[in-house]
């Protein structure tokens, strides 16, 4: 769920792989991406090794039509390659 949102599984799991990528649907600007970021970093950024990142719609209204759709939102390939370039990095 979003409220409450379990704060202490995610700060869990950045302890274990100092990292974290969140990714969701809706827009990237003020989405619930930026809120669990924000959350994280003044909770547990000491067990950051690289920066957040989010993997998240673009930032436009969302289109009702399911090909233009499936641009707007992030696809496993987009979600996979931020993962892949975070871990390069290690």
């Amino acid at each position: 769920t979003i409220y409450p949102f379990d704060y202490d599984t995610v700060l869990k799991s950045v302890a274990k792989t100092h990292r974290l990528i969140v990714s969701h649907e809706s827009n990237r600007r003020s989405g619930i991406g930026a809120e669990i970021v924000s959350q994280v970093v003044e909770r547990g950024f000491e067990e950051l090794d690289e920066r957040p990142v989010i993997v998240a719609g673009l930032n436009v209204p969302m289109p009702y039509n399911h090909t233009l759709e499936s641009m707007v939102i992030p696809s496993e390939e987009k979600i996979k390659q931020a993962v892949l370039k975070m871990m390069d990095k290690a």
